[in-house]
Order: structure tokens, then sequence, then C-alpha cells
């Protein structure tokens, strides 16, 4: 039930679009480090058992050497001694710990004769689980690994990336995810006629056009390379590693933000009726820019800062920033 309700938390509704295994993985690896209830439980277990095992100093072992030495003499001779007084029945809570170790041996490679701390035995569990998402498995041309650590970048805002990462892992409910699952009956895209699949909305579609090419355009302010449309790029934020940290950081809030954007008033169209043009996306993307600017001159100390932004921006004798580069979104209006 409470594993359930953790679900019920991150999705907010019955429609799960991520299998339960991959979120619970580790954020590099696709997941969102959601913790496993049951495997949580049997990491204590475990962890209870170790320390009957290799005799930890405490008083509390030795009422449990009576409940399970003679079980556990097999790893520890000295705990099923004659010395010792020792039960023939065995607790519930025992024997539930019991089972889990036993289990634990027989598929386990590594020694017992250690202390395993909780955590260490969980990660263990974790993985060994050798889930692979089913995006990785569905697109094996794509540097996942890249685009999972690129999502859980500090550059990408958290607003943005419940969307980026569902992006990714190609489980954004687009209509034509819906339709496949007969929970809607069309799979028109909102802003046109096409099917509205993933790439179709961020990149195809002429309601994402013109905010894209403001995307390049910014990028080649900052490398001065024609750089041309990726679906890698602008679906799996797998961005080229064979630039500056600095420049994957700025490419990576361009991309993010514009995606975050796209999809936002694609909902506003869709659920409230509202009517924008490509221009109000690029005027959005635009605001958003010039708040990371301010928000990073706040945090970031004076170097890193004119690393980053000191192609679009300076810092005057005052310290307040100056726009270097003119944002008057009309300017990009027909780019």
């Amino acid at each position: 039930m409470f594993q359930k309700r953790c679900f019920n938390f991150i999705w907010g509704r019955k429609l799960e679009p991520i299998s339960r295994k991959t979120l619970y993985s580790h954020m590099l690896k696709g997941g969102l480090n959601v913790p496993n209830l049951e495997l949580k439980i049997h990491s204590f277990y475990l962890c209870h058992i170790f320390k009957i095992i290799n005799n930890y100093n405490t008083p509390w072992v030795e009422f449990a050497v009576y409940w399970t030495g003679l079980q556990l003499k097999k790893y520890n001779p000295s705990i099923a001694s004659n010395n010792i007084p020792h039960s023939e029945i065995i607790p519930p809570f025992y024997v539930k710990c019991l089972s889990v170790f036993t289990d634990f041996v027989e598929n386990c490679k590594s020694s017992v004769n250690s202390l395993w701390t909780v955590k260490e035995i969980y990660n263990y569990f974790i993985e060994n689980m050798n889930i692979e998402p089913k995006c990785v498995r569905d697109c094996k041309s794509v540097d996942f690994n890249n685009s999972f650590k690129n999502v859980f970048s500090s550059a990408v805002d958290p607003e943005c990336r419940n969307t980026c990462f569902s992006i990714v892992h190609n489980a954004l409910l687009t209509n034509q995810y819906l339709f496949s699952r007969n929970m809607i009956r069309s799979s028109k895209c909102t802003f046109c006629s096409k099917p509205e699949t993933i790439d179709h909305l961020f990149v195809e579609c002429y309601i994402s056009t013109s905010i894209n090419k403001v995307v390049l355009f910014f990028m080649h302010v900052l490398t001065a390379d024609n750089h041309k449309l990726s679906l890698k790029q602008f679906h799996y934020l797998n961005v080229d590693n064979s630039y500056d940290k600095e420049i994957n950081y700025v490419f990576l809030i361009l991309l993010s933000e514009s995606r975050q954007i796209i999809w936002r008033t694609r909902n506003d169209v869709k659920f409230d009726k509202k009517l924008f043009s490509p221009f109000d996306l690029i005027c959005k993307l635009i605001y958003r820019l010039k708040y990371r600017i301010l928000l990073d001159f706040k945090r970031f100390p004076s170097e890193k800062f004119e690393l980053i932004w000191g192609n679009y921006c300076d810092v005057n004798a005052n310290k307040k920033v100056e726009l270097r580069l003119d944002l008057n979104p009309a300017i990009y209006a027909n780019i």
C-alpha cells in the first residue's frame, strides 16, 4: 500500500508511463531513486543477521544468538557452541530474517562474514536488478548515459526536469501516446492535423520550429558554429560533449526551457483553449533566458559567471548585469 502511494505521488494518476522497476534505479541510469520498500525491509533483515554472524558488540546480539545460533552455525560456529543456550522454536521475525538471508546467500557471491550496512545491502540489490529502461532498449544509437546525466544537470530547472525526463523516456502523454492506449479518440496534434508524437511536437510542428531556430541562433552566438536540428539533441538532450562545460550548460538551459515552454503552451491550448502564436513562445524563451542570467549572476562567482554568460552580457562597475545581446523578441521573430 505504501509503495503504491509513492507512485501515486509521483504521477498523480493511475497511468504510470514508466515502469516502477526503472524508477527504482539510480538517476544516472534512467531512474528516480524511488525507494523500493520491500528491498529496504529486506536490507534491514539482512543487516540484523550480519551483525549476529559477525559478533557485533551490542547486548541484543546475545538474545538473537539464542533464537538463531543453530541456524547460522555454518557461517559462525562459535554462536552454536554448547556453552550457549539455544531455542528450538524460532519467532516469526527471525523466521523472516533467515528466509531472506537464505535467498541472499544463494544469489550473492560476496562474503557474508563482513558487516554490511543497510545502505550497502540495498544498493547491492538495486545494482543487481540489471534494469534497462525501455527507451534504451528501443533506441540503441543514443548515448543515454549522457542523456540521463543532462536531465539531472544543475542547468536544468526542476520544473523543466520533469518534462525532459518524460521526453527522454518517450513517456510524455502526447495525443499519439494516449491514442495508442485507447484513452482518446484522435492522435492529431493540438496545433495541426498530423499525429502528435514527441518528435513532431518538439521539432517538426510549426509551433516549435521558430523557437528551435532561436535556440540554434543563441548557440551560434556561443560557438560560432552553424548548428542544425538534431533529434538526439532536441529529443534526448544528448548534448555534444566536444564543447566546454560552460557552453553545454547554456545549451542545456536553452534546450530544457524551450521544451518546457512548448509543452506548457500545448497544454494551455488543449485544456484551457488559449490562443498562442510561435512569436509568443519566443517571448517566453527570452524572458526565461533573462531570468536565468540574473539568477546565475546572484549565485555564481564573477569568474564563473563570465565564463558561462560572457557572450550574452557584461558586468559594469556597479556590479550590475548589462545585456550585450539584444533580447528583444521582435528581432528573432523572422530568424
